[in-house]
């Protein structure tokens, strides 16, 4: 399959279940109208329990003179304040794993079945039959971006202190040698960043459409890529597409900004605008991964009826027959 068709593919299968478009937004709303319900009502609670001195709170301006006197003041309201985030934090990351599952196997299971419609009913099953496998998988894929990020923050540094030396050597050498070194640190950075996130799409789908483990689905994925270069740079070009339309929705929006008045009203709805968009775009990077995945593999997994997966080990994936 080239390029063309995997997008197409990809096009089409994001437009068939436009519902998990408006499940992810109607999941942001919930995240939102959450962190009031979590956080900031809690946390107002317990400021009017307290007595909170809301005069000596909003005198800020003295606060890098008497830290240790805002902390000891207000000690408990720090502590409420930092458990109520955890929680919050907790429960979103449970939504959000959720949510990746089950629109991952939604995906999967519509490539496989192109005539099958949106089914609500398949997007809670299948969310509750990856969260665990999902759940070990981005851990693993968490440790590995995690390993990534010091890495490229080392070579910035070491880049930096390298750069400073050149460019103290007075010399064209030195300046012409800076600016080749600050380049190729980009390029390194950017292939570690492009390849870990590569790694963690391709890995999805083998944990999806194989119910491979999430040490094998990662170790599996690095050797795809590896092989088959051309799903590496396909990722590039969908990722890349992604960023720049998400940069010119930016871009449009800022004038709302600067509008009196009448531009809060603008901004608003733009921002919800771009915030559907961004989903859409989302879940049409990982349908189109899916589906270039998908026109290169052999299934070894099979079910027996047309509207559930293999049963047993909750790990173990598998997709409808071909």
């Amino acid at each position: 399959m080239n390029y063309r068709e995997a997008i197409k593919g990809g096009f089409g299968v994001i437009n068939r279940n436009w519902q998990l478009v408006a499940i992810q937004v109607a999941v942001m709303l919930i995240n939102c109208l959450g962190f009031f319900i979590v956080v900031v009502l809690p946390m107002v609670i317990v400021a009017v329990a307290t007595g909170l001195d809301i005069e000596g709170l909003s005198n800020l301006k003295d606060l890098p003179h008497n830290v240790g006197t805002y902390i000891s003041n207000y000690m408990g309201l720090i502590a409420a304040g930092i458990f109520f985030l955890l929680i919050y934090l907790v429960v979103i990351s449970v939504l959000a794993i959720y949510m990746y599952g089950a629109s991952s196997g939604v995906i999967a299971y519509s490539i496989n079945n192109p005539i099958e419609k949106f089914s609500l009913k398949r997007f809670f099953r299948e969310g509750k039959r990856l969260f665990w496998p999902m759940f070990g998988y981005l851990a693993v894929v968490g440790l590995l971006l995690m390993a990534l990020v010091i890495f490229v923050t080392v070579l910035f540094v070491i880049v930096i202190v390298i750069v400073d030396f050149l460019k103290g050597l007075d010399s064209h050498i030195g300046f012409f040698a800076s600016i080749f070194l600050a380049l190729l640190s980009i390029s390194v950075m950017l292939l570690a960043i492009t390849f870990g996130l590569a790694v963690t799409f391709y890995g999805t789908a083998f944990l999806v459409f194989q119910g491979k483990g999430a040490f094998v689905s990662v170790k599996e994925a690095i050797q795809y890529i590896y092989k088959k270069q051309s799903a590496y740079w396909l990722y590039c070009i969908v990722i890349g597409a992604s960023v720049v339309a998400a940069i010119i929705l930016m871009l449009m929006g800022l004038p709302f900004n600067e509008i009196p008045v009448v531009g809060v009203f603008i901004a608003l709805p733009y921002q919800f605008f771009t915030y559907v968009v961004q989903s859409y775009l989302g879940l049409f990077s990982l349908a189109v991964i899916f589906v270039y995945f998908y026109s290169g593999i052999s299934v070894d997994a099979s079910i027996q009826a047309s509207d559930t997966f293999v049963q047993g080990d909750p790990g173990q994936g598998g997709i409808p027959p071909q």
